[in-house]
């Protein structure tokens, strides 16, 4: 009976969907291995949900990489430099969201 609600616990809870979703509306080059992404060190969330669900490599830290995940809050303003490419989160968690940037 448990297992009836696993997909809407995974749909919740888990990060697993909002990485999906990252990754099919990631530009081209990224999907297609032809760009790099960075992660934050200090973004620990975000490197272990994309580690654990994620298909596409990334690098920790400042790197030379075109694209770079960061995990912000609600009302974070995207850095000089960067562009957004994509934003997500959790359904019922409105106060983090996850953005994918591009270098200007």
């Amino acid at each position: 009976m448990m297992t009836l609600f696993l997909p809407w616990l995974d749909a919740a809870k888990s990060y697993r969907p909002v990485v999906a979703r990252m990754e099919a509306a990631a530009p081209a080059e990224l999907r297609e291995r032809r760009a790099c992404f960075s992660i934050d060190e200090t973004a620990v969330l975000a490197r272990v949900s994309w580690r654990e669900y994620g298909s596409l490599p990334f690098e920790v830290g400042e790197s030379a990489c075109g694209y770079r995940l960061i995990q912000a809050n609600a009302d974070a303003a995207v850095p000089a430099g960067w562009r957004e490419v994509w934003q997500g989160g959790r359904p019922r968690n409105k106060n983090e969201r996850f953005l994918l940037l591009q270098r200007l």
